[in-house]
């Protein structure tokens, strides 16, 4: 999986990393740009005059590689308003483990078992929570 950079119309600048710190996508959005995980970056076109176009990543995928900071996870939370819900499900739920992760973790992965069942605790579709995965991506401290 690469991370192609892409311009503030959605086209692919060419641009593509293999790994990207929040220093590249700070930098990178200072130009209104956006970096996203993809497939493959493809050139249409020729080496003296390159057309990319991005290959989609499958959300399986994505799914496999997302990660969001603390900061960033309760961000997205708060600006869904969710982070109360989120919450008291999972102190409710009862769970030492799933309370620890909360409480603790500097970093959360999308399949990892914290968040798969927060977010069957909360009834929130796969969907709801790739959404909020994607809006964690471009919260910056």
């Amino acid at each position: 999986m690469i991370h192609a950079v892409l311009d503030a119309d959605g086209q692919p600048t060419g641009a593509a990393y293999m790994t990207v710190t929040d220093r590249i996508r700070a930098h990178h959005a200072a130009y209104g740009e956006v970096i996203e995980p993809v497939a493959d970056l493809a050139n249409d076109g020729d080496d003296e005059a390159p057309v990319w176009r991005v290959v989609p990543a499958s959300i399986e995928a994505l799914r496999e590689i997302w990660t969001a900071t603390r900061f960033q996870a309760r961000s997205a939370l708060r600006a869904a308003g969710l982070f109360e819900a989120a919450e008291a499900a999972v102190r409710d739920s009862g769970d030492a483990a799933l309370i620890e992760a909360w409480d603790s973790a500097s970093e959360f992965r999308r399949m990892s078992p914290a968040i798969v069942t927060t977010g069957a605790l909360m009834g929130l579709p796969d969907e709801a929570i790739d959404d909020l995965f994607r809006a964690a991506a471009l919260i910056f401290a």
